[in-house]
C-alpha cells in the first residue's frame, strides 16, 4: 500500500503531530541497525578475528516539519518541551510504519524550539533504540505449572512476566525455568502481602504489586528466544498463574 508522505503522522509519548498543528513535510529517514562486534587482532595470524554479542546499536532518524499555523506555535512547543521531560526514552511511533513502534529520544530540542518561534520548516531528530516493538500484542496466560510460548519472531525478546501469589507459601526462594535458562527470586517478606510480582527481563529487576523491589537472586535467561520457550516452576511453586507481555520485536 502506497503512503501519502503529505499524510504522515507521528506520535511521541502519546502526543500525535497532528493534533499540536505540526506537519510532516516528507518520508522520515531511518539509519540501518548495526550489529556490535568487536574485532580482534592476533599477531601473526592472517586475518581479524570477529565477535558479536548478539546486540545491535541504536539507529537514528530524521523527521523534516514545519508548524501549520502561528496559532500552534505555542501548543507546539508546549508539547516538544514534555517530550523532553526526563532524561529516558520515550514511545515513538510513526504512520509510514503501521503497526510497529520504537523507544527514543528528542537530541534537538533548542534547535527546534529557535525554528519554531519563526515559523520555520524544522528538523526533529531522535536517537532510537534498534528494536522495532509490535504495537499490538497478546498478553500470555499460563497456570501454575506452566507452559509453552512461541516467539514468532528471528529475535529473543524481553518479556515482563507477571507472577500472581499462592495466599499461602514456604519456600525461601523460587526458580522459574526458561527453556534451559532460569530466573530464580527471593521468598522474602516482602511477597507475603503481595498479590503478584513482575519481572522484567529488560532491566532484570523485579517489583511487587505495593511497588517494592523484590531480590532477583540470579537472572541467567536472556528471555524468550525464538520459536517454542518451556516455562517450568517447582511442583510446590509458590505461583498461582503468570501472565506474560512478549514485547516480540523487529529491526
Amino acid at each position: 500500500m502506497l503512503i501519502d508522505r503529505t499524510k504522515i503522522t507521528f506520535w511521541f509519548d502519546d502526543v500525535c503531530s497532528e493534533d499540536i498543528g505540526i506537519r510532516v513535510i516528507d518520508f522520515p529517514s531511518f539509519t540501518g541497525a548495526e550489529k556490535r562486534v568487536t574485532t580482534y587482532t592476533i599477531p601473526g595470524r592472517n586475518g581479524d578475528l570477529t565477535y558479536w554479542d548478539g546486540s545491535f546499536g541504536n539507529v537514528s532518524c530524521e523527521i523534516n516539519c514545519f508548524i501549520v499555523s502561528a496559532d500552534k506555535i505555542d501548543e507546539a512547543l508546549t508539547a516538544v518541551n514534555g517530550w523532553l521531560a526526563g532524561s529516558g526514552y520515550k514511545r515513538f511511533a510513526i504512520s509510514s510504519e503501521l503497526g510497529r513502534y520504537r523507544m527514543a529520544r528528542i537530541t534537538n530540542a533548542a534547535d527546534i524550539a529557535i525554528r519554531m518561534g519563526v515559523i520555520a520548516p524544522f528538523t526533529i531528530k531522535l536517537d532510537c533504540k534498534p528494536q522495532r516493538f509490535f504495537d499490538e500484542e497478546n498478553t500470555i496466560t499460563l497456570p501454575s505449572t506452566g507452559g509453552t510460548v512461541y516467539n514468532p519472531t528471528p529475535f529473543t525478546s524481553q518479556p515482563i512476566m507477571r507472577c500472581f501469589m499462592k495466599d499461602q507459601f514456604t519456600l525461601l526462594a523460587e526458580e522459574i525455568n526458561i527453556g534451559t535458562s532460569k530466573v530464580r527470586i527471593s521468598g522474602t517478606q516482602n511477597l507475603k502481602n503481595a498479590d503478584w510480582v513482575d519481572i522484567d527481563f529488560d532491566t532484570k529487576m523485579a517489583k511487587n504489586s505495593l511497588g517494592n523491589d523484590v531480590p532477583v537472586e540470579s537472572f541467567e535467561s536472556p528471555g524468550l528466544a525464538p520459536g517454542e520457550n518451556s516455562i517450568t516452576t517447582s511442583y510446590d511453586s509458590f505461583f498461582s498463574g503468570f501472565e506474560i507481555l512478549p514485547r516480540w520485536w523487529t529491526l
